[in-house]
């Protein structure tokens, strides 16, 4: 493994950042408990008045903080451990020592070609053991957790081909991402940290463009919702709130959940309205109309549109730099006698 430099300013915001944003998860996940613990049979006084409370009392209002409390302990290794990995693979130097592997197998970087191949294979190989963490918690989670709790439909069949989607869909936009940055690296060795920014953020609103067009359709089937009074009362309150969108549509959540959920997605032309098909089944189990919850879930979403779309945006592009920090550091600040050194733009100083 090569020889890290803990003085470098990186490497210092990359510890800093990962301790202090561990501890405070995991003391905001400890408050949610403890109040759960202290209050888990009861309704807030300020939500006793809404039609859907009816739907819970003090047996199922048990469940439900057992099911959050069940969540909130798988969480805590996945946490734990999470961190651990990447503190340890920075902390190793196993960056460095993997960059200098893939450029054995890929040559040094020099061109545009071998350093964009370069680089890809190299975020892909520092994404691989994370990804192996993940699994047994996300098994878990998903045939353990929500099997117990009555929420999964999920088959281990479906999960693979979810997982295979996933991988391929991750794999198309790092080629993009990857492909921009290091044409950045290249041309601007010395501000790209600013280019790079911007372009994470101009690729977190294209995003919001092509989620609802392009990638949630392959793992979803989304139909227009029929002409009736929940449309009549959606639209309604989109007019009310001047909120435009391109459609209603209904997705089969069911296949793979039984949680309910309405919400707004895309920007422009793609900016839509979609509603869980789990809705009409869980809320006519306790004698609530369909579009009485659906109007007032969207209701919050689409008064709070404009703010949230500015706010993932930025949040997208601040988290997506953060996560680069390690890969761009360790590779640019490891010992002399690494191939990263002689990559154009890890050429000035």
């Amino acid at each position: 493994m090569n020889r890290i430099d803990f003085y470098n300013a990186f490497i210092i915001v990359f510890l800093a950042g990962t301790i202090v944003s561990f501890l405070i998860n995991q003391f905001l996940e400890w408050i949610d408990f403890r109040e759960r613990c202290r209050s888990g049979g009861e309704i807030p006084s300020v939500l006793k008045n809404i039609p859907e409370s009816s739907c819970f009392d003090f047996e199922k209002l048990r469940k439900i903080c057992a099911y959050k409390n069940a969540k909130y302990f798988a969480w805590i290794p996945s946490s734990v451990l999470g961190t651990a990995l990447s503190l340890a693979l920075v902390c190793t130097g196993f960056y460095p020592w993997l960059f200098n592997v893939v450029c054995r197998i890929t040559g040094t970087p020099g061109s545009f070609v071998s350093s964009y191949t370069c680089a890809f294979l190299f975020m892909v190989f520092c994404s691989i053991p994370e990804s192996i963490l993940s699994i047994p918690f996300d098994l878990y989670r998903e045939f353990r957790i929500e099997k117990k709790f009555g929420f999964s439909n999920m088959t281990f069949r479906l999960w693979i081909l979810d997982g295979i989607k996933n991988i391929i869909v991750s794999l198309v936009m790092s080629a993009i991402l990857v492909a921009a940055m290091i044409a950045v690296l290249t041309g601007f060795p010395k501000l790209w940290w600013i280019f790079i920014t911007c372009i994470l953020f101009a690729f977190t609103l294209i995003m919001q463009i092509l989620y609802p067009l392009v990638i949630a359709p392959l793992f979803n089937k989304f139909v227009p919702l029929e002409d009736g009074e929940l449309k009549s009362r959606i639209t309604s309150l989109m007019e009310q709130l001047g909120f435009k969108s391109t459609g209603i549509f209904v997705v089969d959540a069911s296949k793979r959940s039984g949680h309910s959920n309405a919400y707004f997605t895309g920007i422009g032309k793609s900016k839509r309205i979609v509603l869980y098909d789990t809705l009409d089944l869980h809320y006519a189990s306790c004698g609530i109309p369909f579009d009485v919850p659906s109007v007032r879930i969207l209701a919050d979403n689409c008064a709070l549109h404009r703010i949230r779309l500015c706010g993932s945006a930025a949040a997208g592009s601040v988290r997506s730099v953060y996560r680069a920090v390690p890969v761009i550091s360790c590779s640019r600040f490891c010992s002399g006698n690494s191939f990263a050194a002689n990559a154009p733009w890890f050429a000035a100083r």
